[in-house]
């Protein structure tokens, strides 16, 4: 007899229905015996969460499976992380909720398709039809094309500040060939895209949410920074403030409030980056 299959449910907090509806499913999906999954709240110790152990138990995971309700950095980081681990993908959204459905139709994951829920038995329903082999779908990333032509890729904030300026200039004088991901110029660029450009490190300008569009930047940027983590790239995520670093990547991003810090950071990362294309040249 073969082992039952074993999945991480990753979801929003908010709002609190979509939760209870994926926990409900949770349990009769693990009553059922068909597989058994676990959710983030698994993973509370003491009311605080440790995202070394959610990243274990995506690895250890044979399913991924996330709610994109409520749209959570949290939730995009993980998907891309997912992805990345070439782990079979699970994806639902309760799109009664218009503000998840409007930034879903927004964002780089549209080529993701999902299933609609308003309630567990429609999840439930749709995992069933998941786990079976043929319609268990994987996103082929491009983790083989590590080549050292354009070895830096660059997500620049959608809007050109003074920081974006700085890193530039960074980026610049380090002289390293790089590829730069402008959103006030493409308008935004597809995931396969990004799959196709990651090769041996990412610098990531996640935005202040006081400025306007932070939130579709700062999506974007949770998405890619989970792949190049999940693909163990050299990675390096800043942000201007005000901004709330998520808790899956609260000890990866450095947050600054002038040109000196922004620049001193941005340098301590080329340096070695452009130390190591040398030696490979």
């Amino acid at each position: 007899m073969s082992s039952i299959k074993t999945g991480f449910f990753a979801y929003s907090g908010q709002p609190k229905s979509a939760g209870e509806s994926i926990e409900e499913a949770i349990k009769n999906i693990n009553n059922s015996g068909i597989a058994f999954l676990e959710s983030w709240k698994s993973y509370r110790i003491n009311g605080n969460f440790i995202i070394n152990a959610i990243i274990r138990a995506i690895d250890k995971a044979d399913y991924f499976c996330a709610d994109l309700t409520g749209f959570s950095d949290n939730v995009i980081f993980e998907i891309g992380y997912a992805i990345a681990k070439n782990k079979p993908i699970f994806l639902m959204l309760d799109d009664s909720h218009t503000e998840s459905k409007k930034r879903h139709k927004e964002s780089i994951l549209t080529t993701l398709g999902y299933k609609k829920y308003t309630n567990s038995y429609h999840i439930i329903e749709a995992f069933n039809f998941f786990v079976s082999e043929s319609n268990q779908s994987r996103i082929q990333g491009k983790s083989q094309n590590r080549s050292s032509r354009d070895p830096l890729l660059f997500l620049k904030n959608h809007i050109e500040t003074e920081y974006t300026r700085a890193i530039l200039s960074q980026i610049s004088d380090h002289k390293i060939p790089c590829i730069i991901d402008d959103a006030s110029e493409s308008g935004g660029q597809s995931l396969e895209w990004y799959l196709e450009r990651l090769r041996k490190a990412v610098l990531i300008e996640f935005s202040a949410t006081s400025r306007e569009g932070h939130e579709l930047q700062n999506s974007k940027c949770s998405l890619v920074a989970g792949l190049a983590y999940g693909y163990d790239l050299d990675l390096l995520m800043v942000a201007e403030e005000p901004y709330q670093s998520p808790v899956d990547y609260r000890g990866l991003l450095i947050i600054y409030s002038d040109r000196g810090r922004c620049t001193k950071i941005v340098s301590e990362f080329l340096t070695p980056l452009k130390d190591s294309i040398l030696q490979k040249s």
